[in-house]
């Protein structure tokens, strides 16, 4: 019997409409825990290595807006319900695709504030992995500037919903460590760009902010709201 809840996404490379070959599984098999529930796309690369698809070109090299690795009309084929991995600013080419079908769920880097409040609209997530911000806060304003028109590892949701992770393996498990990035900007060492005041004050959540990303929000993005992330009192 599986001793944790896993919230498996499927993926099949295809650039044909693949989500009816995935199983819809929910709370299978004796323990009721995994679930079956999505699919997940990539659109493009990561921030680090010039990667993530950019509207303009990178600060830091001008011949190269990112990549797409997953092609606009793909994307809409499989637009029905997945799960979304997007880093960089070229996100209102998805979102496009989200007003014509909601059922979405999604990781985002860097946005425009338009874009926010298309999301906000739509009801759409965006979840995040708080430390990111504080891996990536060293050399995140090379590649891109400081525009203030653009949130940078955006970590406030316009429809109040927010789920929290971790990126496990790529970064650590340690819960804590996430919610120390959201609430200070700072590394573990107690460092960021901007100072001990945290990178980008402004975009820091409250406590109770980080708390409820990390448990009912999560727990909302994988419709699971009802039956885990909250103590109640009789």
């Amino acid at each position: 019997m599986i001793p944790i809840r896993l919230y498996i996404m499927g993926h099949l490379a295809s650039d044909d409409y693949w989500g009816l070959k995935i199983p819809r599984l929910v709370n299978y098999g004796p323990s009721g825990r995994p679930n079956v529930r999505s699919i997940k796309l990539v659109a493009d690369g990561a921030l680090g290595l010039w990667g993530a698809a950019m509207i303009e070109p990178y600060s830091d090299d001008s011949s190269t807006h990112g990549l797409l690795l997953s092609p606009p009309d793909v994307l809409a084929k499989n637009a029905a319900k997945f799960f979304f991995l997007k880093m960089g600013g070229r996100f209102k080419n998805i979102i496009d695709i989200f007003e014509k079908e909601l059922q979405t769920r999604n990781v985002s880097e860097i946005m425009q504030l338009s874009d926010l409040d298309r999301m906000g609209k739509l009801g759409t997530l965006a979840s995040a992995q708080l430390t990111h911000a504080t891996s990536d806060m060293a050399y995140a304003e090379l590649r891109i500037g400081p525009e203030p028109h653009i949130y940078i590892l955006m970590i406030k949701s316009p429809n109040h919903v927010l789920p929290i992770g971790s990126d496990f393996p790529i970064e650590s498990i340690d819960p804590l460590k996430g919610f120390y990035a959201a609430v200070a900007g700072l590394t573990p060492e107690r460092n960021s760009p901007h100072g001990l005041g945290g990178w980008y004050p402004s975009e820091k959540l409250t406590r109770a902010q980080a708390l409820k990303g990390m448990t009912y929000d999560a727990a909302y993005a994988a419709f699971a709201e009802d039956n885990m992330a909250r103590l109640k009192r009789d």
